[in-house]
């Protein structure tokens, strides 16, 4: 019986990534070990000559989400497919560019844009919808401690694979 597959039966845990440079998604099962839902409101300060106070005119709200969650993985078979999953995020994370022939240039067609949804934690208020953003800060960390599974086929791509790794990012 593998636990962590057990512990997620429902999928309603999960943390969904979809790339739209790649137009795909990839699902993490949400061993959440940090989460934080920050909001930020700016606001113009204009001083006027002869008045005492600044007037403020609202700006914006920036919202930033930090996501921390651990990945752990039952058997070899689990720890290749948890691996390429982060390897996918971490190529996600670049744009996609276009190259034109007549002058050799790449030029920017699309930011590595994301939407991001966990259960209703991230999501748009009451609906399954995952919010439009872009993830910075990624960090992938191997927990050592945990140790290895050996893939005795030295001819695999990922011979050594961690038992369990952290992932945390900045979603804005």
């Amino acid at each position: 019986m593998n636990p962590t597959g057990s512990f997620n039966n429902s999928r309603i845990n999960d943390i969904k990534i979809y790339s739209f440079t790649k137009s795909a998604e990839i699902s993490f099962k949400a061993f959440l070990t940090n989460f934080s839902d920050n909001y930020k409101s700016n606001w113009n300060s204009q001083e006027i000559y002869g008045r005492m106070d600044p007037i403020y005119t609202f700006k914006n709200v920036v919202r930033t989400i930090e996501v921390a969650f651990d990945v752990p993985s039952y058997d070899m078979d689990e720890a290749q497919s948890n691996l390429q999953k982060s390897i996918w995020l971490s190529q996600a994370l670049y744009p996609v560019y276009d190259s034109t022939s007549a002058k050799g240039v790449n030029i920017l067609s699309s930011p590595p844009m994301f939407r991001v949804t966990f259960a209703n934690f991230i999501s748009q208020e009451r609906s399954s919808v995952g919010l439009l953003g872009w993830i910075s800060g990624y960090n992938f960390k191997p927990e050592i401690d945990s140790g290895f599974f050996i893939d005795p086929d030295t001819s695999s791509i990922n011979p050594i694979v961690p038992k369990l790794y952290k992932v945390s990012f900045t979603y804005n």
